[in-house]
């Protein structure tokens, strides 16, 4: 009734109705379907069943396969088609999207073009020999992440593209000169996003190339290119630097940077001179929190509540012995962090030590995908969080780096940085408790859930007392 409605407003308003609107609706019905999936309803493959019999009916295609048909075709060794369980990583589907992100992050995303054709491409474009991932990186069987890994380490074909001149290179790049001499892998997350390493003829400066599977995101490059250009360079004087953005490779996804000489900062801190390195990361973060905005996109308290939420429902269904006890520490952690005010600034929204470079006393910040407005604590409480959990896993102590959490504190004060203190220790725990989730789903790690959450139920009782 309310289609029949629509449509009956929309012709008496003087509007026509075109042959081609039952097809346009399968289009859409079609870009909806992986919806329930990326939700993580539980039955999301009767909702997409439904939807697929639905286009099946509007482009006429007899009655469509029924709902149980569908379901049978997808069981396989003998498992339910709902067997996906909660506490397993649900792989990334093509084109999907992160549930947190999904709404704010579809104008980032780009679609491939030509997948299917590779000649699409000028004529001049080298012709690509199949190719696969080296030995030792995690194969993919999604069809589209397999064409994006053999094209990204061909280093003829990538280098081709940039001499195209259908880049968007920056202003000093010759991309006519650009030769690519060798190309590898560095780090992969399969059905998600891998980074690849090239090598650049004679003394050019090498590049690496970040590809994500649903699409360019241009907001963080663009903030990135900023942050440079305000001088947040290398060499600068300045408390942090970015790599220098380079280009972006739309047929694949990618964006390009400069490379810089440095290393992870979670090694660095692990030295002798790690005190010094996480003061220094600390007045980094405070520099940044302190530049203008370069977004207008925010990220409030109650999106990264419901975050830690999802987090503590999976594990809940998946560890029901938990599951009081589980909530407890969600309850307990929602009410740590609200209905308190807090400034307003930008921030990184993903900052800890492997997204932090290091080279000598220069600090590197990377990865700026989820750059916000929010509340600042955000990210130092995210950082302090990850220095304990890293003490609980290397050490099996969470206060083992409670000097690292000291001097980073420094830094940050030092540098005048706006986020209150104690806001900053509350999304410290905030952090770890999110981590009591991944610790269950992250190789290696599950020998660290009961001290994760002992140390949350401790840090909550001390902070409901002050």
């Amino acid at each position: 009734p309310i289609v029949l409605a629509l449509k009956s407003g929309y012709l008496a308003g003087g509007g026509r109705l075109g042959s081609s609107l039952s097809a346009l609706t399968a289009v859409v019905l079609l870009h909806l379907a992986s919806t329930p999936f990326r939700r993580g309803d539980g039955d999301w493959p009767d909702q997409m069943s439904r939807i697929l019999d639905r286009c099946d009916q509007l482009l006429g295609i007899g009655e469509g396969k029924p709902g149980t048909a569908r379901q049978a075709e997808r069981q396989t060794d003998g498992r339910p088609a709902t067997s996906t369980s909660e506490h397993e990583e649900r792989p990334m589907q093509p084109g999907g999207y992160q549930e947190q992100h999904d709404a704010k992050q579809k104008t980032d995303v780009n679609p491939l073009p030509g997948l299917e054709s590779p000649d699409r491409f000028a004529p001049a474009m080298p012709a690509r020999p199949p190719s696969s991932p080296p030995s030792g990186h995690s194969r993919s069987s999604d069809p589209m992440e397999k064409e994006l890994l053999s094209r990204a380490l061909d280093a003829d074909y990538v280098g081709g593209l940039l001499r195209s001149g259908r880049t968007l290179p920056t202003a000093d790049v010759d991309s006519a000169a650009v030769t690519i001499t060798s190309a590898e892998i560095v780090k992969h997350r399969s059905g998600k996003r891998f980074v690849v390493a090239y090598g650049r003829e004679g003394d050019e400066s090498d590049l690496i190339g970040k590809v994500r599977l649903k699409g360019v995101n241009r907001r963080s490059y663009r903030v990135m290119r900023d942050l440079h250009d305000l001088g947040f360079a290398a060499g600068a004087g300045r408390s942090f630097a970015v790599p220098q953005p380079f280009a972006i490779l739309d047929e694949l996804n990618m964006t390009l940077y400069r490379k810089v000489d440095a290393g992870c900062a979670t090694d660095a801190l692990l030295t002798d001179r790690g005190e010094d390195m996480a003061w220094r990361i600390g007045r980094g973060l405070a520099s940044l929190h302190t530049v203008r905005a370069l977004t207008d996109r925010h990220h409030t308290v109650p999106e990264e509540i419901a975050i830690l939420t999802k987090c503590f429902n999976q594990f809940r269904n998946a560890h029901p012995d938990q599951a009081d006890r589980a909530s407890d520490i969600l309850s307990r952690c929602r009410h740590l962090v609200s209905d308190t005010p807090y400034s307003l600034t930008a921030i990184h929204r993903d900052f800890h030590p492997e997204n932090v470079l290091v080279d000598g006393q220069q600090v590197y910040i990377i990865d700026f995908d989820l750059y916000s407005l929010g509340d600042p604590a955000i990210d130092a409480g995210n950082f302090i969080g990850h220095l304990v959990e890293l003490g609980i896993r290397n050490y099996e102590d969470p206060d083992a780096l409670d000097g690292l959490v000291r001097a980073f504190r420094a830094g940050y004060r030092d540098a005048d940085g706006p986020a209150d203190r104690r806001r900053i220790q509350s999304f410290a725990t905030l952090t770890l408790a999110r981590h009591i989730y991944l610790s269950t789903v992250r190789p290696g790690r599950s020998s660290t859930t009961e001290t994760l959450m002992a140390c949350c139920e401790r840090r909550l009782r001390r902070a409901a007392a002050a």
